[in-house]
């Protein structure tokens, strides 16, 4: 098994990846081999696309698209770690839809297919 990408298009800026392909797949290609993360600028748009940290097939990752952002969600995720001192509330809003999903998720699954 390999490493897997999760990328995230901002569809705002669909144009600016349109007029400028080669610039786009380029920092994409980028950011995936340096496995930095972060924001992909393309044209005049500054973060075009979010690349998360590429994972490792064996591993699991849960990432929440909220707001204008995607993260991952994670205790053991810098990035979440980080996240969440910088803003707190909605970090706090996040976590608990998570929670109230996952519970629904749960509830669902055992009144379908009567597991838990």
């Amino acid at each position: 098994m390999g490493f897997l990408t999760t990328i995230t298009i901002r569809n705002d800026d669909l144009g600016q990846i349109e007029k400028h392909p080669d610039e786009f797949m380029k920092n994409l290609l980028q950011a995936i081999n340096e496995n930095e993360g972060g924001e992909i600028p393309c044209g005049y748009s500054c973060n075009a696309a979010i690349v998360q940290k590429s994972k490792h097939a064996d591993d699991w990752a849960v990432y929440l698209h909220a707001g204008n952002t995607v993260t991952h969600m994670s205790s053991f995720s810098e990035e979440s770690v980080k996240f969440a001192r910088v803003n707190p509330k909605f970090y706090k809003e996040m976590v608990d839809y998570l929670y109230d999903q996952s519970k629904s998720l749960k509830a669902w699954f055992k009144r379908v297919f009567n597991i838990f």
